[in-house]
């Protein structure tokens, strides 16, 4: 009769084992994320803004241009920023400090700096695979000349590759370093007003030459 009563006595730690487990393992999810943030605060630098002075030395290591877009911006302009973010233990020092325009600084945001350097990489670009159609190639030998003088205006139908050539001028203008970005504004209520009045609206001389 002993031995059973030791058989049920060990079955019953066994379960009060198993109950138990679920709250060790909730304690150790609900203290696991205060330590790590703890120990991120410590490695940080107490002071998160760099200097003026120091911003003005990086600026004029870097030729008085921006280390991303490459483009000179005048030093009001500038923008202090951490090589390695500051929020991943970055130190706010000299050789942390990099002179970044408004844009590109924004833009870089806590991200690593070899993640935001491959968004300015104009080597890794590569134009579509696809031919240019005829009117895409006579229009591009239109639009490149003119488009740093003045804006250019492109109408096509829907589908006929509105898209490819925008990309192709792009790339196009940053082979040639004339520019350094692109910023995408679609025009959602011309286009609506356009589907309003019908495509069938005759096109202006200068498109019918494309």
């Amino acid at each position: 009769m002993a031995e059973p009563a030791a058989c049920s006595f060990g079955w019953q730690v066994q379960v009060e084992a198993k109950r138990r487990r679920p709250e060790a393992v909730s304690n150790a999810k609900e203290t696991a994320p205060h330590v790590l943030k703890s120990s991120l605060m410590a490695a940080r630098d107490p002071r998160r803004t760099f200097r003026r002075s120091d911003v003005w030395r990086a600026y004029q290591r870097q030729s008085q241009r921006c280390v991303l877009c490459q483009r000179a911006i005048p030093f009001d302009l500038m923008h202090g920023d951490h090589i390695r973010p500051w929020i991943s233990g970055g130190q706010t020092t000299l050789d942390n400090c990099q002179a970044l325009c408004g844009s590109c600084n924004l833009r870089k945001g806590a991200r690593p700096q070899a993640v935001i350097e491959q968004f300015f990489q104009v080597d890794t670009l590569a134009p579509a695979n696809a031919p240019l159609r005829r009117w895409q190639e006579e229009a591009l030998s239109i639009t490149l000349p003119q488009i740093l003088d003045r804006p250019v205006l492109v109408e096509a139908c829907p589908g006929s590759g509105k898209t490819r050539f925008g990309l192709e001028v792009a790339y196009q203008l940053l082979v040639q370093g004339t520019i350094s970005g692109l910023a995408r504004l679609p025009p959602i209520r011309v286009f609506s007003l356009r589907l309003k009045c019908s495509w069938l609206t005759p096109p202006t001389r200068a498109i019918e030459r494309l």
